[in-house]
């Protein structure tokens, strides 16, 4: 089941789920172990950590949840790390599954029940849905953990993921049914996701003189000028039919060490600009992960620094 976005409100027809920056997935356990992507790509090999966690559910059924590797065990609150769980999901080989599994263990957090020891429950109300989860799952087991929730006090618990740093929440209506395969307003994706000020260093475009595609951004390091990323996301039409107009006047060459990379032509430009972007993390390698354009401030570009890892 999928889920629209939304924004943070309070409902007592609704449970708040906390979102996870980890891997959806399937999972079937009993007679048969197995974790499903939404893909329907088998992730059972690359996990076979959570393949014991499993095996000791007792009887058999079908969990919906995110496979998490949380950033630093020992950080308070814990945070789960997307680069690690895909490093985990890479992986090829039974050897190199078991050596990324002692290095970088994974946990399966549980948020649905979808069937019961041969009992579908898909048709049930999620009210119900969750109480068989929580009967199944009243605290960790192992690896496998229930999802933190709160009914109805959606603005509270939203502002709870934001200080433990979540990646956000998900609203789902209480009297729901599963919808397999559909994306439902009965479920809504309400994510966390920090700002920035960037410096407009060039524009991104298929082709010499071609049409925007995307905004080339960075900030002022300690050494010097930092490529952040390429921000495409919310560019509207009249935005990127204005740049390519301005562009000509304002091209130049990059600052001295600025390197960035793109599929297209960049063009650089005179750092003039400095646009509002929201992401979704800082990668180890300093990058904004699905960066969204917000628009353009007014403010000195000298001024602006790369943004702290949350």
């Amino acid at each position: 089941m999928l889920a629209e976005s939304g924004r943070p409100f309070d409902s007592s027809a609704h449970l708040f789920d906390a979102k996870w920056d980890g891997l959806r997935s399937i999972a079937f356990f009993g007679p048969t172990i197995h974790l499903q992507a939404r893909s329907l790509r088998n992730q059972t090999p690359q996990f076979p950590d959570l393949v014991l966690a499993l095996a000791a559910l007792p009887g058999s059924g079908v969990l919906d949840g995110e496979i998490v590797v949380i950033e630093d065990a020992g950080e308070s609150p814990p945070r789960a790390s997307f680069t690690k769980v895909m490093e985990r999901n890479r992986q090829r080989t039974e050897e190199a599954a078991r050596r990324a599994a002692a290095q970088a263990p994974a946990g399966y957090c549980a948020f649905d029940l979808l069937a019961r020891d041969g009992v579908s429950l898909v048709g049930r109300p999620l009210a119900e849905r969750r109480r068989a989860l929580d009967a199944l799952l009243p605290g960790p087991r192992g690896a496998i953990f229930p999802n933190p929730c709160l009914p109805g006090a959606g603005l509270r618990f939203f502002s709870v993921m934001r200080e433990q740093r979540m990646e956000g929440m998900v609203a789902k209506r209480l009297s729901s049914r599963y919808r397999i395969g559909e994306r439902s307003g009965d479920w809504l994706k309400i994510k966390i996701r920090p700002q920035h000020s960037c410096v407009v260093f060039g524009t991104l475009h298929a082709a010499p003189g071609g049409a925007v595609r995307s905004l080339v951004v960075g900030a002022w390091g300690a050494d010097g000028a930092v490529w952040l990323g390429n921000v495409g996301s919310g560019l509207d039409e009249a935005t990127r039919a204005r740049l390519r107009e301005e562009v000509p006047a304002l091209e130049a060459p990059p600052p001295p060490g600025f390197h960035a990379d793109g599929d297209g032509v960049i063009h650089y430009l005179r750092p003039l600009l400095v646009a509002r972007v929201e992401y979704l993390e800082v990668t180890p390698g300093g990058h904004l992960r699905h960066p969204a354009f917000i628009g353009f401030e007014d403010r000195d570009p000298r001024t602006c620094r790369p943004p702290a890892a949350r």
